[in-house]
Protein backbone atom coordinates (compact mmCIF):
# COMPACT_ATOMS: atom_id res chain seq x y z
CA UNK A 1 0.00 0.00 0.00
CA UNK A 2 1.22 3.56 -0.65
CA UNK A 3 -0.03 6.73 1.07
CA UNK A 4 0.76 10.43 -0.85
CA UNK A 5 -0.22 13.49 -0.02
CA UNK A 6 -1.99 15.14 -2.64
CA UNK A 7 -1.55 19.33 -3.40
CA UNK A 8 -4.51 21.76 -2.96
CA UNK A 9 -4.27 24.59 -4.57
CA UNK A 10 -6.53 27.91 -4.81
CA UNK A 11 -7.59 28.54 -8.43
CA UNK A 12 -8.15 31.51 -9.70
CA UNK A 13 -8.54 30.88 -13.35
CA UNK A 14 -11.31 32.27 -15.48
CA UNK A 15 -11.85 34.59 -13.03
CA UNK A 16 -12.59 31.94 -10.02
CA UNK A 17 -12.87 32.80 -6.55
CA UNK A 18 -13.65 30.88 -3.68
CA UNK A 19 -12.22 27.77 -5.04
CA UNK A 20 -9.55 25.05 -4.16
CA UNK A 21 -8.72 22.19 -6.70
CA UNK A 22 -6.57 18.64 -6.36
CA UNK A 23 -5.13 17.22 -8.80
CA UNK A 24 -5.90 13.39 -8.20
CA UNK A 25 -4.23 11.73 -11.35
CA UNK A 26 -2.64 13.33 -13.91
CA UNK A 27 -2.34 10.83 -16.27
CA UNK A 28 -1.75 10.83 -20.22
CA UNK A 29 -5.80 11.24 -22.17
CA UNK A 30 -7.58 11.58 -18.47
CA UNK A 31 -7.47 13.69 -15.77
CA UNK A 32 -9.26 13.69 -12.28
CA UNK A 33 -9.26 16.93 -9.91
CA UNK A 34 -11.55 17.17 -6.51
CA UNK A 35 -12.90 21.02 -6.91
CA UNK A 36 -13.97 22.56 -3.15
CA UNK A 37 -16.05 25.11 -3.34
CA UNK A 38 -16.65 27.61 -0.98
CA UNK A 39 -20.21 28.99 -0.13
CA UNK A 40 -20.06 31.93 -3.19
CA UNK A 41 -17.32 30.27 -4.44
CA UNK A 42 -17.51 30.36 -8.35
CA UNK A 43 -15.69 27.98 -11.21
CA UNK A 44 -15.37 31.15 -13.73
CA UNK A 45 -16.57 30.67 -17.08
CA UNK A 46 -14.26 28.84 -19.95
CA UNK A 47 -14.44 26.29 -22.92
CA UNK A 48 -13.94 22.37 -22.10
CA UNK A 49 -10.31 21.79 -23.21
CA UNK A 50 -11.21 18.11 -22.47
CA UNK A 51 -14.52 16.60 -22.59
CA UNK A 52 -15.31 17.20 -18.75
CA UNK A 53 -17.45 14.84 -16.02
CA UNK A 54 -18.43 17.54 -13.06
CA UNK A 55 -20.03 15.24 -10.95
CA UNK A 56 -21.51 16.42 -7.37
CA UNK A 57 -19.91 13.98 -4.44
CA UNK A 58 -21.22 16.57 -1.43
CA UNK A 59 -23.13 20.03 -0.92
CA UNK A 60 -25.09 22.00 -3.36
CA UNK A 61 -24.49 24.19 -6.48
CA UNK A 62 -25.13 25.40 -9.93
CA UNK A 63 -24.00 24.72 -13.37
CA UNK A 64 -24.66 26.97 -16.53
CA UNK A 65 -24.15 26.60 -20.47
CA UNK A 66 -25.68 27.83 -23.48
CA UNK A 67 -27.62 30.52 -21.17
CA UNK A 68 -29.38 27.74 -19.06
CA UNK A 69 -28.62 28.08 -15.10
CA UNK A 70 -29.34 24.49 -13.42
CA UNK A 71 -29.10 23.48 -9.99
CA UNK A 72 -27.37 20.39 -8.76
CA UNK A 73 -26.91 18.21 -5.68
CA UNK A 74 -25.10 15.30 -4.87
CA UNK A 75 -25.40 12.71 -7.31
CA UNK A 76 -26.06 15.07 -10.02
CA UNK A 77 -23.09 14.58 -12.77
CA UNK A 78 -22.76 17.34 -15.76
CA UNK A 79 -21.08 16.28 -18.90
CA UNK A 80 -19.39 18.76 -21.47
CA UNK A 81 -18.09 18.19 -25.01
CA UNK A 82 -14.42 20.02 -25.89
CA UNK A 83 -15.36 23.61 -26.68
CA UNK A 84 -18.60 24.33 -24.79
CA UNK A 85 -18.40 27.16 -22.75
CA UNK A 86 -19.52 26.96 -19.09
CA UNK A 87 -19.19 27.97 -15.64
CA UNK A 88 -19.74 26.60 -12.08
CA UNK A 89 -20.52 28.12 -8.45
CA UNK A 90 -22.26 27.16 -4.90
CA UNK A 91 -24.10 29.31 -2.76
CA UNK A 92 -23.61 26.99 0.12
CA UNK A 93 -20.69 25.46 -0.75
CA UNK A 94 -20.10 22.26 -2.72
CA UNK A 95 -17.84 18.76 -3.26
CA UNK A 96 -17.22 17.95 -6.90
CA UNK A 97 -15.00 15.26 -9.06
CA UNK A 98 -14.03 16.27 -12.21
CA UNK A 99 -12.99 14.01 -14.69
CA UNK A 100 -11.11 15.39 -18.08
CA UNK A 101 -10.84 13.13 -20.86
CA UNK A 102 -10.14 13.26 -24.66
CA UNK A 103 -12.95 12.78 -26.67
CA UNK A 104 -14.02 9.36 -27.75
Amino acid sequence: MDIERLDTMAFDGYGSHGLTMTEVEPGPGIRVHVARFLPGGVLGRHRAGLQQRFTVIAGTGWVSCDGRRVEISVGDSVVWQVGQEHESGSDLGMTVLILQRMST
